[in-house]
Formats: structure tokens, C-alpha cells, sequence
């Protein structure tokens, strides 16, 4: 699934999550949401992936996705409740609001068994 650029934000990730919180997303293996304002609701993404709806799920890119610290702490807590078997690679850059704490708090929410097939994380410079 690909989105990119556009308004998508807060709401219509509630919806995508929804969706896939019914079950409806159970196949989904990527997962682009680039240049929205998708990163305003990540709780509702996080969720969804914490409650394991979307688990043939390898690649999510979240490029200039307006996704802050806030957001990243809530991706992190998923590794709470599961982990993500299938993701290979996540990408994260573009989100100039991400800082230290951000990364400080994705970090520490990993357990060795978070993501055991990753193959790539990219936040990209630090700012």
C-alpha cells in the first residue's frame, strides 16, 4: 500500500489501523506512507502492529511523515505486547523533529527478539 504526498494525517491513519485492527490487512507486506502527515497518528499504527494485525508486514517507510518523539515513543511501546517477526526494514528519515529522546525511547523499547529479521533502519542525519 502507498501513500504519498498528500493530506493524510491523524485521522486517516485511525481508519488504516481500524481496517487493520478488523483483520483486513492480514497480507499487507508494505506499507509507504511518505510525505503525509501520517506520523500525527502513530498511536493508531502502533497499535494495530502491537496487536499483531499486520503481521506479513517487512517494509514501512515513514519519510517526511511529520513524525515527532511522541510518535516514535509510541512505535517503540508495540515491542510490549509483540514483536515483528516479518520487518526487514523501516525507515524513519525526513522527521526533523525526531531528537535524542526519540531514539533514546525507540531504542529501549527493543528486546532481542523485537525485530529478528531487520535488515535496515534509517533515520537518516541527525539534524
Amino acid at each position: 500500500l502507498k501513500i504519498v504526498e498528500g493530506g493524510f494525517g491523524r485521522e486517516w491513519v485511525r481508519e488504516l489501523s481500524r481496517v487493520a485492527c478488523l483483520g483486513r490487512l492480514l497480507l499487507l507486506e508494505r506499507l509507504i506512507l511518505d510525505n503525509t502527515a501520517a506520523g500525527r497518528g502513530m498511536e493508531f499504527l502502533a497499535r494495530a502492529l502491537g496487536e499483531g494485525k499486520l503481521p506479513k508486514l517487512r517494509y514501512l517507510s515513514l519519510y517526511k511523515c511529520q513524525l515527532e518523539d511522541e510518535g516514535l515513543r509510541a512505535f517503540s511501546e508495540i515491542f510490549q505486547f509483540n514483536d515483528l517477526p516479518e520487518m526487514e526494514e523501516l525507515w524513519f528519515h525526513g522527521n526533523s523533529k525526531i531528537s535524542e529522546k526519540g531514539l533514546s525511547a525507540f531504542g529501549g523499547g527493543l528486546k532481542s527478539s523485537s525485530l529478528p529479521s531487520l535488515l535496515s533502519v534509517d533515520f537518516g542525519e541527525p539534524s
